[in-house]
């Protein structure tokens, strides 16, 4: 069984002949060389811990519902950023409990209409109020950038609630809900302070 730091070095590996063949082809400088490599690596880690995800909710037949949730989840979660795992195995685990188990969960919880639209505004104002979210390795320095993000987040947010009251399925409306729940709390200032991780870091950069 391959250890977290195997499989760091594993990716890293892949990362450099991913970057050496790019730059090769593209004669590219050795600024871009990095870029592409960091680029890459991200690429691979991500893919590895989806894949792991994937396998345990075919494991445990949540396959659909995983995927409905993690699509909600993704598509808001791109503008509205949020807190991230201080390590791949507890990013994994923690994805495993949101995107398995949860909707796992929910094949026996079902969110009417009226419901959906409540928590959907609810998440869309919580949203309007506190994205983008930044980390403190990643902060979000241009404010118009953060507007930018901040706009972006609240209308996928609502595209996301219109699209769950139209759908005539009770099970898909919930599950696209909760993707938007599990995303809201990771940018809320609440979960920061509970996991002593620094907000508005871009805060620190102003003049």
């Amino acid at each position: 069984m391959k250890t977290p730091k195997t499989q760091q070095v594993h990716s890293e590996i892949m990362a450099e002949k991913i970057a050496t063949w790019v730059t090769h082809e593209s004669s590219a400088d050795e600024i871009q060389y990095l870029k592409i490599k960091l680029g890459a690596e991200v690429m691979i880690i991500n893919i590895s811990k989806a894949l792991v995800v994937y396998l345990v909710a075919i494991l445990f037949r949540t396959l659909i519902p995983t995927v409905i949730t993690h699509l909600a989840y993704a598509s808001v979660r791109k503008f509205s950023q949020g807190l991230h795992a201080k390590s791949s195995v507890v990013c994994t685990v923690v994805s495993i409990l949101m995107f398995v188990a949860i909707p796992c969960l929910m094949k026996t919880v079902i969110i009417d209409r009226w419901m959906v639209l409540l928590i959907g505004v609810a998440i869309t104002y919580l949203f309007y109020r506190y994205a983008p979210a930044d980390t403190e390795k990643c902060p979000i320095i241009d404010p118009d950038i953060r507007r930018q993000l901040k706009l972006k987040a609240v209308g996928m947010s609502t595209v996301i609630l219109c699209v769950a009251l139209m759908i005539s399925n009770p099970m898909t409306r919930s599950l696209l809900i909760v993707g938007l729940v599990l995303q809201v709390v990771m940018t809320l200032p609440i979960t920061y302070k509970l996991l002593k991780r620094s907000y508005n870091n871009y805060e620190k950069y102003e003049a």
